[in-house]
């Protein structure tokens, strides 16, 4: 890195991911729709997420950067990530509701797929309460086991859209893609995501499945399938399934 050198965090990566994710993906494709996403995300202020899980979370961006993730390394010593994906942290004191992770969460290594949902309060962006049932057992454990505060702050929401993605595999790197998901970050923020960056004793990601995401109350997806036009027309010439 210190010398320039250019390279893809691809954690977990093998023959069938190498295939599903990048060599059957219309790259360039995943790209616009990626774009598409943050220009509709930092033209709006509100944004709300639900899910037939029970996610209903609300949040303010106020202007804070869309990180489009997995593009192209283009500057020396740079360090990307796979594709389909953005980034970002609304303010944090906006961060209202609860979440629900229904697909994939990892850590703890006891988890990945999830087999029952983990139920999560917030207010202001802390996680004040974690309910369910065995994963969410297993969940606060983990969570409490490291004595840190900061593992209940959101660190990032995410969005989710590589078309080689179609379910939760239990390996982060991909359920953090599925295709039209929520997923979102505890614990250690980045100072890439915008806004104050903080430290953790680690961090977690966590997704959400089928679920409507409402700017400025006008819906650009509605229980996991993108309604916007233009996110539906990219969607059609990428020839995502069920456009």
């Amino acid at each position: 890195m210190a010398s320039g050198t250019r390279y893809a965090n691809l954690t977990g990566m093998d023959v069938s991911m190498l295939v599903d994710t990048i060599a059957r993906v219309d790259f360039e494709g995943v790209m616009e729709l990626g774009r598409a996403l943050c220009g509709l995300l930092e033209a709006a202020d509100e944004v709300r997420v639900t899910t037939p899980a029970g996610t209903d979370l609300r949040a303010r961006n106020g202007g804070r950067p869309i990180n489009l993730r997995g593009k192209p390394a283009e500057r020396p010593g740079e360090t990307v990530m796979l594709a389909g994906q953005i980034s970002w942290n609304p303010l944090e004191e906006t961060q209202e509701g609860v979440l629900v992770l229904d697909g994939a969460a990892w850590p703890p290594a006891e988890l990945g797929l999830l087999r029952s949902p983990v139920r999560m309060k917030v207010s202001q962006g802390v996680v004040s309460a974690i309910e369910g049932g065995p994963d969410a057992t297993t969940f606060a454990r983990w969570m409490e086991g490291h004595g840190d505060p900061n593992m209940f702050r959101i660190a990032h929401w995410s969005l989710g859209f590589n078309p080689g993605v179609t379910r939760p595999t239990g390996r982060i790197v991909e359920d953090e893609r599925v295709f039209g998901c929520v997923e979102l970050g505890l614990g250690t923020k980045g100072a890439w995501i915008g806004g104050e960056p903080w430290v953790a004793a680690a961090h977690t990601d966590g997704s959400m499945l089928d679920p409507s995401i409402y700017l400025d109350g006008e819906a650009i997806e509605l229980d996991g399938r993108y309604v916007h036009p233009t996110l539906v027309e990219i969607c059609r010439r990428l020839a995502v399934p069920g456009y």
